[in-house]
């Protein structure tokens, strides 16, 4: 039909070569049907075809297209397209427009073709074709709603699109081989479904996919099939660069069914594939990503095979997706196992966020695969049942705010790259060993930032090999088997916790390890390495690190074969062994360690160990270096494989066993400003070797050393060795032994016996300088003295030297108990006579080698003993001295001759020329003799007071009116003079002489009168602050001591008419001093209040001369010194007690006055005479025992004076008194006097 137009209705075409050819016009056929056999059954071309309710049939194998429509309009409505399995059911092209509602293409080998920008418009129909395609686009469009299109199964193309856009709406595609194939164009796919045989359910080489609620289900059984298959074509722009993202997939609910056989998503060459809210089930694999880019958002993938996302260069984002592995555990038995996501390349860069990565019940395959450079960042994703969660070749990592659940070989396993661990949540559910970190390679680096790991006390914390660095900061290691493990590798914990059971905390082989404010807890019940460093190039350093053991088992440090540890600020405790080397070094400072195990269970602070080849040649090098220079040895030794524990600021203690512990070992030890204390301070067995040298540090316990054993102790600097006895040790005698020693301005001193058990140490093994003294070097020792003085050989410690001493002098510091009740004072000085002088002789210190006279000496000279006040000095028994040692007394083993250093007590020496049997009375120390001379010269200082207070008195009585108009007078006087006392007591009766000086001044005021007829009265208070200096007279190592005295004296006077006078004083006060010797500085500070009172009388007559006055006086004085008790620097108790006096003065004066030229003045000159004697027995102080005081004596004064009446207001006077004593007791000397009295 050329033109025109025609109706055709229920019209039958048949057997023909064309049905028709339509080039211009409108044909509309209703009903009807067409058999033909030639190239078309309609051609359209130019016009208009309505077909409605029409039938095509291709007859045979003949023709090729049912309906053709060419550069026009053609509408089909409910027709029906059938063929024998060849042709083309409609063809569209040229622009042409096919509208096709409710048609039925069956039996055709391609359903459609559309191309020459034909469109073709499809509405609820379907299409069945046994050949290549369904529907064939080469540069066509296409709409497709609610048509179904079924292939025959094993072959074919759903839709194939050489280049065009299509859209389908609800439409299917079945039974055929590939579900559509897209090389350029763009395809929308709204609902429906694509069910696939072979190789892929939408493969795109160029443009876009869009897919919507799309089903895709695999029907085959090839294991290479993929549901969405993007191969990009290499595209270039203008300037010829490669143009990437050339092809498209996006798709939003998607549901694919891989029936445990096809992958998921391939894309490549650039191409994109965007997933929202998309369903895998059932894929053998996921994802395939090679040069290209995927996104999935709210989706899930379950796989069977090898892996569920799969990158090799370009990028992968995963968000809010659950991938699952659903593989059949006997399928995989003799197979690598899965890979949830592989990275790959450079290039290559994959991000999780909120996803989920499971394993299946058995927990198989790795989480995450980096290699060759590939780059991996997971933020709020967790992977759970898996063996291992990530493992890293040539890549890197970044994770965070997730968790891992892994029950496999390991949790992070790295060979080369970079892992970042943050905020993640680890957790090991296998019931095998596994790391949950493993670095390996020196380019590996793994950083785990505030991330908490459970290890089910099964897992280990991480393990570093081959360079590998891994670092924990702020992070929890909980419940692990064993904790860090690093073999030429690093590791770096900072603000972290660690909790474990197994074998160690942090083991470094030959690396560094660096520890800053770490928590290590050990929960098990073996023996275990906290930290442990092992190999000359182990380097671990650890600060503020906090160690707690379990039931005192396991090392807190462990140093081996040269490794290097420094430990700072840092606590160990519950362990049973603080440090433990045999070759090596390790620092510890600002640091505490305590052990509270006992040597049963091999609980020792530091321990030492070392082969036995190599300490036997130690050993003859320590030998040869003791022998030959002592004073070097302190300097480390540079000898291979010793161990080297260097101790700052640093507190170890060992309370039930041993602080340092050597068993074949060479080592040294340095302290400086740190202590070390055990039961036993040092155990030296099986051939060991050991060197231990302090600064400014204390040692505390015992000291044991086999035959075969050295040990030497440099003590430097004010250190100290507090030696003690173990806590149960059976022994009567206990002892130490050191093999040598250096007492540089240091101490040893002996624990203070709490019973009867004293401790001997011994030093040294031969004839070779072992001991040093250099500076302030000192001995602290103990000794019991009995109630008589005497001294026992058993009841001492003592030193014993095998070898020789050199240096300088050792300073002894004996500090003394008494056995049984101590002294209290109830004998007399006299139950120490003919003391048993073979039992004031005891051994302290024996030397079986060279030694000098001086080599040891008491710190003072002297030392007392036994709370007595007397003295016992070190005797020198010796080759270089005038006195022979006793062999009989020999308890260094050995023949020949040796030093024996005795402390014997001193007696007092006598005139051999007496021949009367003399007792042996024992020397007291030199500042008893002050305290048995203060009360007399307390006393004498009293009278002293009193006599210039009365002529105070009396002359302001008796020189004039006392007040002017109504106003007191104000008086002042100083006196003071020099005295010399003499005991009546011999040297053996402790009587000594003393010279005394006394200087004081007097404020009195006159504060009333009352005045009768014939008498007057007078009251007033003086004021007096005095100074008394003391020293006692031939006493060796004596010094002069001061005193000051403040009294306060109220007086009264009552005077006659006819001349006669009664004065009475009433003072009280305070006398305080320090009294000081030569050897011992201030030994102790005696106080006393005196109490005094004095009443004197007397009468002045008138003589015939004119002014000349004669004045008898009697004069009665009380003295009571009530005394502060205190103790003694050297030791022992001052009990001065409350002595008294009662004085009489008898005697006058003359006096010769002159009246001066100036009114109301007047000069008078006087000369006195006084005779002076007291009453009372005996007097004794206390010292633990009884002291007698020498007798005060009688003596006689004589004296001139002067006073002057200067004005009415202003009078002064002045006198010069010398006394001499009458008796064998007494005092001699003189004082002179003056003062001035003011009238206001």
């Amino acid at each position: 039909m050329t033109q025109g137009a025609v109706r055709l209705t229920g019209t039958t075409l048949r057997d023909v070569a064309k049905g028709m050819t339509i080039s211009k016009g409108i044909v509309h056929m209703v009903g009807g049907s067409v058999t033909f056999s030639g190239r078309y059954g309609i051609s359209v071309s130019g016009g208009n075809a309505f077909l409605s309710g029409f039938k095509i049939t291709r007859q045979e194998n003949k023709g090729t297209v049912a309906v053709a429509v060419e550069d026009t309009v053609a509408n089909t409505v409910e027709d029906t397209v059938e063929g024998v399995g060849a042709g083309a059911g409609v063809e569209v092209s040229h622009s042409a427009k096919v509208m096709m509602k409710g048609v039925n293409i069956e039996g055709v080998k391609t359903g459609a073709y559309v191309m020459g920008n034909g469109f073709l418009v499809m509405g609820k129909g379907s299409i069945s074709f046994k050949g290549d395609y369904g529907i064939y686009f080469d540069q066509g469009y296409a709409v497709l709603n609610d048509v179904h299109i079924t292939g025959s199964g094993h072959k074919g193309t759903g839709i194939k699109m050489g280049y065009g856009q299509l859209l389908m709406v609800d439409t299917t595609l079945k039974e055929v081989a590939e579900g559509m194939t897209i090389v350029k164009g763009n395809v929308s796919m709204v609902g429906g479904s694509i069910e696939f045989e072979r190789e892929h359910g939408v493969l795109l080489k160029q443009g876009s996919v869009l897919l919507n609620n799309l089903s895709m289900k695999y029907r085959g059984s090839n294991s290479d099939a993929t549901f969405l298959k993007v191969e990009a074509d290499s595209v270039v722009d203008k300037e010829g660069k490669r143009v990437l993202n050339t092809a498209d997939i996006k798709g939003i609910g998607i549901k694919i069914d891989g029936q445990d056989k096809a992958r998921g998503v391939y894309v490549n060459n650039g191409g994109r594939v965007m997933l929202k809210s998309a369903i895998f089930s059932d894929v053998l694999n996921g994802v395939m990503v090679a040069n290209a880019q995927f996104r999935m958002e709210d989706g899930k993938i379950n796989f069977h095979g090898d892996y569920a996302v799969n990158l090799a260069t370009g990028n992968v984002l995963l968000k809010g997706v659950i991938v699952e592995y659903k593989g059949d555990n006997k399928l995989l038995k003799d197979v690598d196992i899965p890979d949830f996501i592989k990275v790959k390349g450079k290039g290559a860069s994959f991000t999780a966020i909120k996803t989920v990565i499971s394993g299946d019940r058995w927990g198989r395959g790795r989480g995450l695969h980096v290699t060759k450079g590939g780059h991996a960042t997971l933020n709020q994703s967790h992977f759970t049942k898996v063996q291992s969660a990530i493992t890293v070749k040539e890549g890197s990592v970044w994770m965070g705010n997730g968790s891992i659940k892994f029950n496999g070989e390991h949790g992070v396993l790295l060979y080369e790259g970079k892992v970042i661990l943050e905020k993640v949540l680890m957790s090991y559910e296998g019931n095998k060993s596994a790391d949950f970190i493993k670095a390996e390679g020196r380019e590996s680096v793994i950083r785990v930032i505030d991330t908490i790991i459970n290890g089910n006390d099964k897992g280990k914390g991480a393990h570093i090999t081959k360079g590998g660095h891994v670092r924990l900061i702020n992070s929890n290691l909980n419940k692990l088997d064993t904790g860090i493990t690093a073999e030429n590798a690093e590791i770096t914990m900072s603000n972290t916790s660690m909790s474990f059971k197994g074998s160690h905390g942090v083991s470094l082989s030959v690396g560094k390890a660096i520890l800053n404010k770490v928590n290590m807890t050990h929960t098990g019940n073996n023996d275990t390495d906290f930290l442990k460093a092992q190999g000359k190039g182990a380097n671990l350093d650890a600060n503020k690190v906090i160690i707690k053991g379990s039931k005192n088992k396991g090392k807190g440090l462990h140093v081996t074969q040269g490794a290097k540890t420094t430990l700072l600020q840092s606590e160990l405790t519950g362990i049973a062994k603080g440090i433990h080397i045999d070759s090596g070094i390790v620092n510890v400072r600002r640091s505490t360690i305590t052990v509270e195990g006992t040597e049963s269970d091999e609980s020792y602070g530091i321990s030492l160990w070392g082969s036995q080849k190599s300490t036997e040649t130690h050993l003859k090098r320590s030998r040869r270096s003791t022998s030959n220079n002592l004073t070097t040895a302190h300097h480390i030794p540079k000898i291979s494989e010793v161990g080297v524990v260097n101790l700052t600021l640093t507190t170890l203690k060992v309370p039930n066993s041993i602080a340092i512990h050597g068993k074949t070992a060479k080592s040294f030890i340095t302290l400086k400003d740190s202590n070390i204390s055990g039961d036993l301070l040092l155990e030296a067995k099986n051939g060991s070797a050991i060197m231990l040298a302090t600064n400014n540090s204390s040692l505390t316990g015992g000291s044991q050393v086999d035959n075969n054993s050295n040990a030497l102790f440099y003590l430097t600097n004010k250190s100290k060795w507090f030696l003690t006895k173990r806590k149960n040790q059976d022994f009567k005698k206990p002892s130490s032994l050191i093999s040598g020693i250096m007492l540089k301005d240091s101490a040893i001193i002996f624990e203070k016996p709490t019973s009867d058990v004293y401790q001997t140490l011994n030093i040294g093994k031969g004839y070779h300088s072992i001991y040093l003294a250099q500076g302030d070097a000192q001995l602290h020792l103990n000794i019991q003295v009995g109630q008589d003085g005497s001294l026992d050989d058993d009841k001492t410690d003592r030193v014993l030297i095998y070898g020789s001493t050199a240096g300088g002098t050792t300073k002894i510091h004996m500090s003394a108990s008494s056995n049984g009740i101590r002294g209290s004072g109830q004998g007399t000085v006299s139950s120490k006579a003919n003391r048993n002088n073979n039992k004031q002789s005891v051994s302290i210190v024996q030397v079986s080698g060279a030694a000098k006279k001086d080599s040891f000496q008491l710190n003072h000279g002297y030392v007392t003993l036994g709370n007595s006040p007397y003295q016992y000095h070190l005797v020198a028994y010796g080759p270089g001295s005038e006195l022979k040692a006793d062999p009989q007394k020999r308890l260094v083993k050995g023949d020949g001759d040796f030093w024996d250093f005795r402390l014997e007590g001193k007696n007092i020496p006598f005139d051999p020329r007496h021949t009367d049997i003399v007792p042996i009375k024992p020397a007291i120390v030199p500042q008893v003799p002050t305290y048995l001379l203060l009360p007399n010269a307390l006393f004498y200082a009293g009278l002293i007071d009193i006599n210039n207070q009365t002529e105070l008195l009396g002359t302001m009585v008796t020189s004039f009116d006392p007040f002017f108009n109504g106003k007191p007078a104000f008086f002042v006087r100083g006196y003071g003079g020099s005295h010399t006392y003499t005991s009546d007591l011999s040297a053996l009766e402790y009587g000594y002489g003393a010279k005394f000086d006394y200087r004081a001044a007097d404020a009195a005021v006159l504060l009333s009168t009352l005045e009768s007829e014939q008498n007057s009265a007078f009251i007033g208070a003086i004021g007096t602050y005095s100074k008394l200096s003391l020293q006692p007279q031939d006493v060796e190592k004596s010094k002069k001591s001061n005193f000051d005295q403040w009294s306060v004296t109220a007086y009264a006077s009552l005077q006659h008419n006819m001349g006669f006078y009664i004065n009475g004083l009433l003072s009280y006060g305070l006398s305080r001093g320090d009294v000081e010797t030569l050897a011992r500085g201030k030994t102790a500070r005696i106080t006393g209040k005196p109490l005094r009172a004095a009443l004197t009388g007397g009468k002045a007559f008138l003589t015939g001369h004119e002014g000349l006055v004669f004045e008898p006086q009697m004069q009665l004085i009380y003295q009571y010194l009530m005394f502060n008790s205190t103790r003694d620097v050297d030791g022992f108790n001052i009990n001065m007690g409350s002595p008294s006096q009662l004085t009489t003065r008898l005697g006058g004066r003359l006096a010769q006055e002159f009246a001066l030229m100036e009114e109301d003045s007047s000069v008078s000159f006087y000369g006195k005479l006084h005779l002076m004697g007291n009453f009372g027995g005996k007097q004794f102080v206390q010292f633990k025992d009884t002291f007698q005081l020498g007798a005060f004596g009688s003596s006689m004064e004589a004296g001139v004076g002067v006073q002057a009446q200067l004005s009415s207001q202003i009078a002064l006077h002045g006198d010069v008194v010398y006394q001499q004593k009458l008796t064998k007791a007494g005092f001699s000397g003189s004082t002179f006097s003056g003062g001035l009295r003011y009238r206001f």
